[in-house]
């Protein structure tokens, strides 16, 4: 498994390949499957330093005991993943647009 995830990872991680991937049909699907791969991977990780926050054990049970939970929720989780993500990028944005508007305006307010 830890070879498999290594090449797929690696797939999806260098630029050059990544693009030479997207221009060939040939490596659609293991780019498909990479990324897809990549996100099961990710989550099931983050879920699992999660449950370790919580459970307050070490990150081997734990992880293994968020496995477990969310093999039957690991579409919800997914979704709760990069629903989560995005939410946080657009309030970070509006949260830099708006610092960089009172920011003008505080310097035009000096400058006046």
């Amino acid at each position: 498994i830890m070879g498999t995830t290594s090449c797929l990872k690696n797939l999806v991680d260098n630029k050059i390949r990544l693009c030479l991937a997207i221009v060939n049909p040939i490596d659609w699907i293991p780019l498909c499957l990479a990324c897809a791969f990549k996100t099961c991977i990710q989550t099931y990780t983050k879920f699992g330093m999660i449950g370790q926050a919580f459970a307050g054990g070490d990150f081997c049970s734990s992880a293994q005991k968020t496995a477990n939970l969310l093999k039957t929720r690991l579409h919800e989780a997914v979704l709760t993943d990069f629903i989560g993500s995005r939410v946080m990028s657009w309030i970070t944005y509006v949260l830099c647009v708006g610092v960089m508007f009172s920011a003008f305006a505080w310097a035009e307010s000096l400058h006046d």
